[in-house]
């Protein structure tokens, strides 16, 4: 009788020593994961900004196609969202109207949106804008000095720079307007 109840008492102590064994390897497992979970969205935004400085935060010197080159003056105390795209992308082709929207909606806080189109012929930017009834400033990278200044992989990609020049946002592909809003909203004047 003694033997059994003392096979029974070791037997559940070492079911108890498995449980808690199993218990903190589970334990284990949740911080590691924890630690190690995806940042967020904006917090991703935030980081990729943030390691692509370049040395000059606005596209001082740029030129648009309606000739009008773009000073320091012309940003400072503004909002810019600056947007690389092309017209043979699927992406691009839906956050152009957004932007243009964008654009409108937040002028009276002024937000000014540019263009810069990836290399393609004047002529297919402006028959492609003037068909999407798109009427924001943009310029063509011919020689892609702008996208390699601001380490342009994909397209579309928008970048989205406060009032004092400090670039907030980096969206790579199109996320949707709540996305384009919420980068927007980050970098205005009253939300810094």
């Amino acid at each position: 009788m003694k033997n059994k109840r003392n096979l029974w008492l070791l037997g559940g102590c070492g079911a108890a020593l498995a449980a808690l064994f199993c218990f903190l390897c589970f334990c284990a497992l949740v911080l590691f994961f924890w630690s190690v979970r995806p940042p967020s969205f904006w917090e991703q935004q935030r980081r990729q900004a943030a390691s692509s400085q370049s040395e000059e935060t606005w596209p001082v010197g740029l030129t648009d196609a309606s000739g009008r080159t773009w000073t320091e003056e012309d940003f400072k105390g503004r909002t810019l969202v600056l947007n690389f795209w092309a017209s043979w992308c699927g992406p691009c082709r839906q956050e152009l109207p957004e932007l243009q929207t964008m654009a409108h909606t937040y002028a009276d806080q002024g937000v000014i949106v540019l263009l810069i189109n990836t290399d393609e012929p004047p002529e297919v930017v402006e028959r492609f804008l003037r068909e999407e009834g798109l009427t924001l400033p943009y310029t063509i990278d011919t020689d892609g000095r702008w996208q390699q200044r601001y380490h342009v992989r994909a397209l579309p990609t928008t970048l989205v720079f406060a009032p004092d020049g400090d670039m907030t946002a980096r969206i790579t592909g199109w996320r949707g307007t709540a996305y384009l809003r919420r980068a927007i909203e980050t970098a205005l004047p009253e939300t810094r």
